[in-house]
């Protein structure tokens, strides 16, 4: 009897919300039930598209369905016939299927644009041949890291195995929860401070589930290609012969260790999500692509840096790591463990106040000979002095307080390493004229173009525009036109004169482009070879230098005054995590914090190391104000050539919602005006937002469900030449 099979296609909406359609079965081609889950090639419309069968019917079944007006099918001698059915890959089970649907309905998403966010981009290829032997030769043990700084890294890093009493208590509580008849919550917030040894809790975790469970444990990071030190971990504690003798389950780690990340080459990826999908590896180490990964044996999800923004997918399928990964824990009852020293206050509100998660404190440092660095804020009024480009740059004092080169020389002459954070890559964050007030703008965007003295460059950081460095005012002609403000490449050229003889290493996306790069500099700090690192959020969190004693922070000030409610949320966690570098090992830490405001009660909170006081305030702060977790928002933006377009498409918006509040159907929903983002114009697109809040998520959900339908009508009245385009966010991270 003929096949005829549903499956789930990629289109972003072209054609429907779901993108399902039929297809039948050519006789060649066997498949029944038991192939829900697999891949498939169809044709569509004029192209060859990579799809999942989600339901497969006989002839009879589909013509009984046919009948009912309900359902949206074709008659049978209209369908096409599909290509192919690839039997030797992996299939998607039904765990992964409630993943796929609660990712589509939770953010508005097509279920096949869900489904498809599992596969590895070759997939999607049409020549892709399934049959072709995959040969990738990696030892893991050197994968990652140079012969050298490897060795460097197993000496610093041997295995811990005894737990200090907060750690044990934390593993017990965890452990205790994989029992099918405890009731506690499998939800589990690790707060630990710096150093306080998360990461040996990950590793005792990961031992119980794919030793004594035979299970598979996905450890999401927020940003992998900065965690070598974590990788290294893994393979000493699992895959070293050595120290792992009993470990029979464990001997090749070519197949038990999948790593999961976008800097991987096609094969790579393929080989990875091919041992993972099929069970073979136990251990998947990933970033927030990795939680869309078929994983047929999952016993535990661990989500270290769980407050980081580098969860959250920001375009195409908008997404959160995550929350999808205590969906995805929830929807197996397995445990979930989110690790942080600085929580989102989402999580802190889960664990403090509605009791979702378990909170799991670990208040003191893992090295009982470590303790929390001392940190000092430094008082310091910005005098910047108009000087030409052709010459020096402004004295080093100028943007530095004399206090913390004080201690940098003190920590040179003691053979200790230093470490300056600033933020702002480049030269200088612009160039000025004195004369007449003009400074250097990207055409394209509502930004600053960045100086970028080596390449005698102005580069926009936001869309990539660059332009030669002008000699000379292009407004006025005015040759007196000097650098505004400081970058790490400029801070790099002053402490290089202000420390001659030190070995300076500057730490950026311009300096630190690939990977290999980075291990390169990483050895060279491991080694003592670098006395003074100059760095941006690249160095912020998962690094241990057990040499490094201090942290000096320029420009803490940076966005302290932002509109959005989470400003002081990112900076007091950013100020923390940076903190916590120094002094990890036997040797004391500083961190001196520069600033013009001295007296904010952000800086004094931080004095204390003292998160819990500061989330506790912010949290008040947000039951006061109704913003999140206090209430659900949404975030439509539209974005067109024109910022009326755009604007008047979410007027437009407004007006559905007044007509159904009339009808008192979304009357406890509030919809704020149209308002153009903080950056309005970005790649010559401009960009608007309205925000859609209310107490009750179901009603929010219930809402952009009808709002959806008119949205589409709305924007094919547009014209092609007006460009508008728009989309949905759920639980927008920024404002």
């Amino acid at each position: 009897m003929k096949k005829i099979i549903s499956v789930a296609l990629a289109l972003k909406r072209e054609i429907s919300k779901n993108n399902i359609f039929s297809y039948s079965v050519p006789d060649e081609i066997f498949v029944d039930e038991n192939d829900v889950g697999k891949l498939v090639k169809v044709p569509f419309t004029s192209r060859i598209l990579l799809g999942v069968i989600i339901k497969v019917f006989d002839e009879e079944q589909y013509l009984q369905l046919l009948k009912n007006k309900n359902h949206n099918l074709v008659e049978i001698e209209k369908l096409r016939d599909i290509l192919h059915i690839f039997h030797n890959l992996p299939k998607l089970d039904q765990h992964f299927f409630d993943l796929a649907k609660f990712a589509a309905d939770y953010y508005h998403q097509p279920f096949g644009d869900a489904l498809e966010m599992s596969l590895p981009p070759i997939y999607r290829t049409a020549n892709f041949d399934e049959n072709k032997e995959i040969k990738i030769k990696i030892k893991i043990k050197n994968k990652y890291l140079t012969k050298n700084l490897a060795k460097n890294l197993q000496n610093q890093n041997k295995p811990k195995i005894i737990l200090n009493d907060e750690q044990q208590i934390a593993v017990d509580k965890i452990l205790a929860s994989f029992d099918i008849n405890e009731k506690a919550a499998k939800n589990f917030l690790l707060f630990g401070i710096t150093g306080s040894g998360k990461t040996e809790i990950y590793l005792h975790l990961i031992d119980f589930v794919i030793n004594k469970l035979q299970k598979q444990v996905l450890l999401l990071v927020p940003e992998i290609n900065l965690t070598p030190q974590l990788e290294n971990q893994i393979f000493q504690r699992f895959f070293d012969n050595e120290n792992n003798e009993n470990n029979a389950n464990n001997k090749n780690a070519n197949e038990n260790f999948a790593v999961l990340h976008s800097d991987l080459t096609a094969k790579q990826r393929d080989f990875y999500w091919r041992l993972a999908a099929s069970g073979k590896a136990k251990i998947i180490l990933g970033t927030r692509l990795a939680i869309f990964t078929p994983l047929p044996n999952l016993g535990c999800i661990i989500v270290d840096e769980e407050h980081d923004l580098s969860f959250r997918q920001r375009d195409n399928f908008r997404y959160s790591a995550r929350d999808l990964a205590v969906f995805r824990a929830n929807n197996l009852q397995i445990p979930i463990v989110l690790g942080s020293a600085s929580p989102s206050l989402e999580s802190w509100y889960n664990a403090t106040i509605s009791k979702r998660y378990q909170l799991l404190t670990l208040s003191k440092r893992a090295n009982f000979q470590a303790i929390l660095p001392k940190i000092k804020i430094v008082d310091f009024k910005y005098q910047h002095q108009h000087q030409n480009q052709n010459e020096n740059s402004a004295e080093i004092k100028n943007f530095i307080s004399p206090q913390i080169l004080e201690k940098i020389h003190q920590r040179l002459a003691n053979k200790q390493q230093s470490l300056i954070f600033l933020n702002r890559r480049g030269y200088a964050t612009s160039l000025f004229c004195a004369n007449c007030g003009w400074h250097s703008t990207c055409n394209h965007c509502d930004s600053n173009t960045v100086v970028h003295l080596q390449q005698f460059q102005l580069r926009c950081h936001h869309c990539g525009f660059v332009q030669k460095l002008p000699t000379a005012c292009p407004k006025c002609g005015e040759q007196n036109i000097f650098n505004a403000g400081l970058g790490t490449q400029k801070l790099e050229e002053l402490i290089k004169i202000e420390f001659p003889t030190a070995n300076i290493f500057r730490i950026d996306t311009d300096s630190v482009k690939n990977r290999q790069q980075w291990l390169e500099v990483l050895e060279k700090i491991h080694n003592s070879n670098a006395d003074i690192l100059i760095g941006t959020q690249m160095l912020a969190k998962g690094h241990d230098f057990p040499n490094l004693t201090l942290v000096a922070v320029l420009g803490a000030d940076f966005g302290l005054f932002a509109s959005d409610p989470r400003a002081e949320e990112r900076i007091f966690a950013q100020l923390l995590q940076i903190s916590g570098r120094a002094g990890r090992a036997d040797k004391s830490g500083e961190v001196l914090i520069q600033t013009r405001f001295k007296n904010h009660h952000l800086f004094l909170q931080l004095l204390e190391h003292n998160y819990v006081k500061f989330a506790d305030n912010q949290l008040r702060i947000r039951q006061k104000t109704n913003f999140p977790p206090y209430c659900y928002q949404a975030l439509l933006r539209a974005d067109a050539k024109n910022m009326a377009v755009a604007t008047n498409f979410l007027a437009d918006a407004t007006q559905f919602l007044e007509i159904k509040q009339n009808a008192k159907i979304y009357e406890n929903l509030l919809i704020y005006d149209p308002v153009p983002l903080n950056m309005a114009k970005l790649a010559d697109v401009n960009r608007a937002q309205l925000l859609i809040e209310t107490q009750n998520r179901q009603l929010l959900h219930k809402f952009i469900n009808n709002l959806i339908p008119y949205l589409e009508y709305l924007a094919s009245q547009y014209k092609a030449s007006q460009k508008l385009s728009w989309f949905i966010e759920i639980d927008p991270p920024e404002l």
